[in-house]
């Protein structure tokens, strides 16, 4: 949990706190005028914790000799510190999250062991965008949904877009990975 909050807090609170005009761009249309102004001050006390956290974990990783990690960990608060959210979300997500989360599920789903152990990586790799492809397209229907539902949304600025856009395609891989670490920690 706690190192779940080390790696969560620079792509969420940090932000909230660190940018919060390029925030508001995106979030208050979406959620309501001064939305973002009323999370700013819950966003700085998870900050304060979780700069908490992201000290245990570089203290236990250190312990553990796990320097890549401490490495990625600083990188990723630096950058989310550095660049603004929507430079810093779609890097770590496109750059950084997607090919390590791939190279962590990849093995685990039963029909690609078997391709893997044969040398057959395409194929699995295959198999693994056609499974995950569906979620995709749900997650763009319910977006193009709320296009159709409420008109104005069309109006907006390509950062509110953008910004829609990367919570739509979010949201369902959340889920999705919270199942698949509930059914890991099971096993």
């Amino acid at each position: 949990m706690v190192e779940t909050f080390a790696y969560g807090a620079p792509l969420t609170v940090m932000l909230f706190v660190r940018w919060p005009e390029e925030v508001r761009q995106f979030v208050d249309p979406l959620g309501g005028p001064h939305v973002t102004t009323a999370l700013i001050g819950p966003a700085r006390v998870a900050l304060a914790a979780a700069v908490g956290a992201l000290i245990v974990t570089v203290a236990r990783k250190v312990m553990r000799r796990q320097r890549i990690d401490v490495f990625e960990l600083i990188l990723l608060w630096v950058s989310a510190l550095v660049l603004p959210p929507l430079v810093s979300f779609p890097v770590y997500f496109a750059l950084w999250h997607s090919p390590r989360h791939v190279l962590r599920t990849l093995p685990q789903l039963p029909a690609s062991r078997s391709d893997l152990a044969s040398g057959r990586v395409a194929r699995s790799l295959l198999r693994y965008v056609l499974y995950t492809v569906p979620f995709t397209i749900a997650a763009l229907a319910l977006f193009a949904a709320l296009i159709v539902i409420d008109h104005s949304f069309a109006e907006l600025r390509p950062s509110i877009w953008a910004g829609a856009l990367l919570a739509a395609l979010t949201m369902p891989h959340a889920v999705a990975i919270f199942r698949y670490d509930l059914w890991l920690n099971r096993r």
